[in-house]
């Protein structure tokens, strides 16, 4: 990855806690944080690639310059950000949630390189007539957020599941 930037929310919700998890583990330049409706921005996760985007497009061509990767999860976040993006000759990579994504809601005719968390998504996204541009990439709980403890017996479970929507 060269010049790589991710658009998401940061914040406690399914889509910001990936987001902040694909940004601190791979070598993105920037990020275009997109305020969550009602939680906002968890300013404690930025650093100085941040960005917060507050208005609709205001910003975003100057955020793009000097891209060649856009990447983002479950959705375009900015209406007309990948088609801004795809005029600049910067690729588009995406990571639908199988059970959120419609191709018809997204522009997915832009999107060069999907990436299927899991083989349900790669699945989905095979039946819609993009399987030869559908990478399978297994996204898994970062254990590193969670301190280890021997235990003999499990009386509390984690289930992630998001919010169910945004």
């Amino acid at each position: 990855m060269r010049n790589a930037g991710i658009v998401g929310f940061s914040c406690a919700t399914g889509l910001g806690n990936a987001t902040w998890d694909f940004y601190r583990h791979l070598p993105f330049s920037r990020w275009l944080v997109i305020p969550h409706p009602q939680l906002g921005v968890d300013e404690g996760r930025l650093d100085a690639r941040c960005q917060i985007q507050k208005d609709p497009l205001g910003l975003v061509e100057e955020w793009l310059d000097g891209l060649d990767v856009l990447f983002s999860i479950e959705r375009e976040f900015v209406p007309g950000l990948w088609r801004l993006a795809k005029q600049r000759g910067i690729r588009i990579v995406f990571m639908p949630n199988a059970e959120w994504f419609a191709p018809e809601c997204v522009p997915a005719d832009l999107v060069d390189t999907f990436i299927a968390p899991t083989q349900n998504c790669t699945a989905l996204l095979e039946e819609c007539g993009f399987g030869e541009s559908t990478r399978y990439v297994p996204h898994p709980v970062d254990t590193t957020q969670f301190a280890f403890r021997e235990r003999t017996r499990a009386e509390l479970f984690v289930h992630f599941r998001g919010w169910g929507g945004y």
